[in-house]
């Protein structure tokens, strides 16, 4: 018997998706887009018009528009920088001014600004043919720090689909939805790093994100974020007691959890046993037949399984084990298997894993060479 243990910690909620406005039906297009945790999903999204903002060589801004289905790429920024890139661009100007003070002041403004915006000034070193401009940016260069960390200070990057150089602008507080099957995503610059007109090769991560996961190996809660959920199996969400044999699928999902078996036409039950470790008390596993089959439990928005989420840190205590005998598997989104994990003890064990990619649910996978009696598990977060 492959017993089953209790209290799951995990942390780290990753909302990417939306219930709000239902979905206006239209033109739509498919686009690639990658999440700011690493996350990627290929999405349908309405083909609206996107306004920005771009600086223009005499240094001011100004307003324009722009279909999705018109732009290949758009990379977006924290914190978008197009109007410090119009006052840059007019010091710039001003360097070569007629009135000296005029100059000075602006060399003296530059310098303050020139270490978030090196490649800015690189750039227009690199394209002016005043000699005044040029010696002055020089002057400027000289008295920067070399290798000196520079802050975020970049544009938004549009790549229309017609081609030619990238246009550094500023979407502004720009927000929509994409749906992916028949959820709804809520896309905004805080969530979202890029959106791309390419496919992505599936089960492969973000060319730009390494994956990195390690194993948590005790209960500690140094291991954990401060704020974490832990699940004994006792009560319910609510406080209210729950039974032995009692179906805890969908009871937790408050919590931000759903718990299935992979033993047809069966449930996932509370059960007496009390598994040993931090957690104790009672455990669950599948109800029939007691102690088989393999537990998945997914990650929701808490209060809406119809949300997928993901998780940074997941952990589980399990019971009646043996060494190699049972493992955790962890998964992203994109059913990318990010995490494997064995028992190594005897009796019972602490299963976890921390990941920089969010982890969209865990399977519990007994061993029948070792464990011919299947398993049990159970899990908080």
């Amino acid at each position: 018997m492959n017993a089953l243990a209790l209290p799951l910690a995990a942390s780290g909620f990753f909302l990417v998706l939306s219930p709000a406005d239902p979905w206006v039906a239209g033109a739509e297009i498919e686009r690639t887009v990658e999440f700011r945790d690493g996350s990627v999903l290929r999405l349908t999204l309405p083909d609206s018009s996107l306004a920005f903002k771009r600086a223009v060589p005499n240094g001011s801004v100004i307003s324009e528009t722009m279909k999705l289905s018109e732009i290949k790429e758009l990379k977006l920024a924290q914190k978008p920088a197009v109007e410090e890139v119009a006052r840059i661009s007019a010091l710039v100007r001003d360097l070569g001014n007629d009135a000296y003070a005029t100059r000075e002041r602006a060399q003296a403004e530059l310098l303050a600004s020139a270490a978030g915006f090196r490649p800015l000034l690189k750039e227009m070193y690199e394209q002016t043919t005043d000699a005044e401009i040029r010696w002055r940016l020089k002057q400027i260069f000289a008295k920067l720090p070399p290798g000196q960390k520079e802050p975020d200070r970049e544009c938004d990057r549009l790549q229309p689909v017609s081609g030619g150089e990238p246009i550094q602008c500023d979407v502004g507080n720009w927000n929509s939805r994409g749906r992916f099957h028949d959820l709804e995503v809520k896309l905004d610059r805080t969530l979202i790093r890029r959106i791309n007109a390419a496919a992505i090769e599936s089960q492969k991560p973000a060319a730009s994100v390494a994956i990195r996961v390690e194993r948590i190996k005790s209960d500690d809660d140094r291991a954990f974020p401060e704020k974490i959920a832990r699940i004994d199996f006792k009560n319910a969400p609510d406080g209210k007691p729950l039974g032995i044999g009692q179906d805890v699928g969908k009871t937790f999902i408050p919590s931000g959890i759903t718990i299935e078996t992979s033993i047809p036409n069966a449930i996932v039950s509370v059960n007496d046993y009390n598994v040993a470790g931090r957690s104790g008390g009672l455990s669950c596993a599948t109800h029939q037949p007691l102690w088989e089959g393999i537990l998945t439990i997914r990650f929701c928005l808490p209060g809406n399984d119809r949300i997928p989420a993901g998780v940074t840190h997941v952990g589980l205590w399990i019971a009646a084990v043996s060494p190699d005998g049972t493992k955790l598997e962890a998964y992203d989104a994109h059913d990318r298997l990010l995490a494997e994990i064995k028992t190594v003890a005897q009796g019972h064990d602490f299963l976890a894993v921390r990941s920089n990619i969010p982890i969209a649910y865990i399977k519990v996978v007994p061993n029948p060479r070792i464990d011919p009696n299947g398993e049990m598990s159970i899990c908080s977060h």
